[in-house]
């Protein structure tokens, strides 16, 4: 337990006083860094799961297909750094059978990231298409990230999400991985080299279907600032919904956006009758 060095009040794990709102990083918030934690490499991991295999493969055929020296580099073998990762909740659902949205592409550089959604884009215009909405595409000095809408060449009738995402702070998986809030979705899948790495703590995590919040990330809840807040909840919330029970710390914060609902207009009984219904709520 940290203590604010302005004001005295305890609190553990944030990097702002709520008493006094000054901003500081206690030490108890850094418990891991990218750098500390090794994650585990499974080499030539075969899936099991057909959809998956069957997205890879049209995945792969469609990002080979005349493409220039720049991604065929980046499609080859450099191990953990300069490549193409699937990451997070699609690798996740492939492994454990969890639900999924989308295909989460992580790439280590925001020219390979315009050049492959240009090439998707181009080359198999009747397959590729930008999904609608006000967030569809986000391109900044510092991050670049596009949501693709991808049928199958050789059946229309089926299609998969794909977001391709670069941020000039994770470029290699450790940092990737590190990134995400729950230690269940620290887990990814490297195209070139068709390794797996995922935590180290993460096939107990699934045994046990505990949701933890990820140390190496430190993006833990807010609840000073109502949206930050409001979104780590949906994501809880959204786990929950997957068969993964929270641990104390998750709980405890959970809590505490529970209690603040009310003074942004959110009837909170109704919110947890509806059972978490997310679209009610999403504009949020």
């Amino acid at each position: 337990m940290s203590v604010c060095n302005k004001c005295g009040v305890a609190k553990q794990l944030i990097e702002r006083c709520p008493a006094c709102q000054d901003s500081q990083l206690f030490p108890d918030a850094l418990i891991a860094t990218p750098g500390d934690i090794q994650y585990l490499r499974v080499p030539n991991f075969k899936f099991t799961d057909e959809i998956f295999k069957q997205e890879i493969t049209d995945l792969h055929h469609k990002l080979h297909t005349h493409i220039s020296p720049l991604a065929a580099a980046s499609l080859r073998t450099d191990i953990g750094k300069n490549n193409l990762f699937i990451c997070g909740g699609r690798i996740l659902g492939a492994l454990t059978g969890t639900p999924y949205d989308d295909i989460d592409l992580y790439v280590s550089s925001k020219a390979l990231a315009v050049e492959l959604e240009g090439h998707l884009l181009n080359q198999h215009s009747s397959y590729c298409s930008i999904q609608p909405g006000l967030m569809s595409r986000l391109c900044r000095d510092d991050r670049f990230i596009t949501h693709l809408h991808i049928t199958y060449s050789e059946n229309r009738a089926r299609s998969y999400k794909l977001n391709i995402i670069w941020n000039q702070n994770l470029e290699s998986i450790d940092k990737i991985l590190s990134n995400f809030d729950f230690t269940v979705c620290c887990v990814g899948y490297e195209l070139a080299t068709g390794i797996l790495w995922k935590h180290p703590n993460w096939d107990t995590l699934i045994a046990t279907s505990r949701l933890d919040f990820n140390n190496a990330s430190r993006t833990y809840i807010q609840t000073e600032e109502f949206v930050k807040g409001y979104q780590s909840l949906m994501r809880i919330l959204k786990y929950m919904r997957k068969g993964f029970i929270p641990d104390l710390h998750i709980l405890t914060e959970l809590s505490l956006v529970l209690q603040i609902l009310p003074k942004h207009g959110i009837d909170i009984h109704k919110f947890l009758k509806d059972g978490f219904a997310c679209e009610e709520y999403a504009d949020f």
